[in-house]
C-alpha cells in the first residue's frame, strides 16, 4: 500500500508514501527544474492520496536545488489567469465515485454519479460549483455503475444504475419540466420518476454484483425503447430492453450471456446502421466484441427482447488481448 519513487538503475529510493490501501487512488506528477533532466537528483514530485472520508491529500517531496530553481517561477504565476492552474471541486458523495455520465437536458446538462456510498445523485454545474438537484433511492450496497440514454429530439432520458445483489433500477427524467423549474430542487426531484426494477431469477448475494452498465437507443425513434447492458463479476453480461412507458409489474428480466468467464470491468456500445456493437473488457485484459440488433417492432405497446428485429448472438465475433492486466476503462468511437 506504499508509493515508492525509485531509481531503477541505482536503486536509490526518492520517497515512500502510504497511499491509504488498495483502494485508494493516487496519482503522480515528477517534474524537473529547467533542464535538470540529466541530474536525477533535482527532482519535485507530487503524490495525491485518497482518504476513506472523501476526502484528498497532497504530498510534496522534492530536492532543495529543485526548490530553489522553481522559486524563480513566481513572478510568472501572478501574471497569469487563475482559471489557469485550478479547477473547481464539490463533494456530492461521502465515498469514493465509481462511475458518472452526463445527461443533456436540452438548455442544461446534469451529472449523474454512482458512489460507494450507496447512493445516486443527479447534479448540476451551477455558481461555479455543482449542486445536488436530486437524489434517487439509495441501494443496499455500492453502486458500480450508471448511464443514461435518449432519443434524438426526446425530452426524456432515461437513467439507469447496478450494484450489489446484480441489481438494476430504471428511471426517466423529463427534459421539458425540468427546465421550466430549474432553480427549484423539489420540482426537479418531482421530475425523476422510477420505471422498473431488474431481477435475476436466480438467488444473489451482496457479493454478487454489477459493475456496469451501459445503454444505447433501439431504432425506430417512436418505439420509445433502449438496449441496456450490463456486465457482472461472474463474467455474465445482462442484456435489457426497456420502455419508457413501463409496465404494470415494475420488474423486468433479461438474457444471460456468458463472456470469458471472468469479472466485467467496462462496456461501450457503438451503433453501426442496424446493429449495437458491445464492446466489453474484463479483469483478463481481453476486449471481446458483440453484435447485437439495433432495432425493434414493438407489438401491442409491449417492448422486450423478443421484439428485437435480428438474430441474437451466441458468442462474441472478435476477441483480443489489449492488456496483460485489466480493462478497467474504454471507449468506442466511430
Amino acid at each position: 500500500n506504499d508509493f515508492v519513487v525509485f531509481d531503477s538503475i541505482l536503486g536509490y529510493e526518492f520517497l515512500r508514501i502510504s497511499t491509504g490501501g488498495r483502494q485508494r487512488r493516487q496519482d503522480l506528477f515528477f517534474g524537473f527544474a529547467n533542464n535538470s533532466r540529466k541530474n536525477s537528483f533535482l527532482y519535485g514530485a507530487a503524490v495525491v492520496v485518497g482518504h476513506k472520508d472523501g476526502s484528498n491529500s497532497i504530498n510534496f517531496h522534492f530536492s532543495h536545488q529543485f526548490n530553489d530553481d522553481i522559486s524563480d517561477f513566481g513572478c510568472i504565476w501572478q501574471k497569469q489567469d487563475i482559471n489557469e492552474f485550478y479547477s473547481i471541486g464539490h463533494s456530492v458523495h461521502s465515498e469514493r465515485v465509481n462511475d458518472a455520465c452526463w445527461v443533456d437536458c436540452g438548455q442544461s446538462t446534469y451529472l449523474l454519479t454512482g458512489s460507494n456510498d450507496c447512493l445516486v445523485k443527479l447534479s448540476k454545474f451551477e455558481n461555479d460549483q455543482f449542486i445536488c438537484v436530486a437524489e434517487l433511492p439509495p441501494h443496499e450496497s455500492c453502486v458500480r455503475g450508471v448511464c443514461s440514454s435518449c432519443h434524438k429530439d426526446s425530452s426524456v432520458s432515461l437513467l439507469v444504475t447496478c450494484g450489489g445483489k446484480l441489481s438494476m433500477e430504471f428511471y426517466l427524467l423529463d427534459h421539458q419540466t425540468t427546465e421550466m423549474s430549474d432553480h427549484c430542487t423539489a420540482s426537479i426531484n418531482s421530475n425523476v420518476s422510477f420505471l422498473c426494477s431488474y431481477r435475476t431469477l436466480a438467488k444473489s448475494t451482496i457479493d454478487h454484483r454489477m459493475n456496469i452498465v451501459r445503454a444505447i437507443p433501439l431504432l425506430p425513434a417512436d418505439s420509445r425503447c433502449h438496449l441496456c447492458l450490463a456486465g457482472d463479476s461472474d463474467g455474465l453480461l445482462h442484456i435489457v430492453v426497456i420502455s419508457e412507458l413501463g409496465n404494470s409489474r415494475g420488474t423486468t428480466i433479461g438474457n444471460l450471456f456468458s463472456d470469458s468467464g471472468r469479472p466485467v470491468l467496462c462496456i461501450d456500445l457503438l451503433r453501426c446502421y442496424d446493429r449495437i456493437l458491445a464492446f466489453v473488457g474484463t479483469t483478463s485484459g481481453d476486449i471481446s466484441v458483440w453484435n447485437f440488433p439495433g432495432t425493434v417492432a414493438v407489438k401491442d405497446g409491449n417492448c422486450g427482447l423478443n421484439c428485437l428485429k435480428g438474430v441474437m448472438p451466441h458468442r462474441p465475433i472478435f476477441v483480443f488481448k489489449a492488456h496483460h492486466a485489466g480493462v478497467n476503462d474504454l471507449s468506442v468511437g466511430s
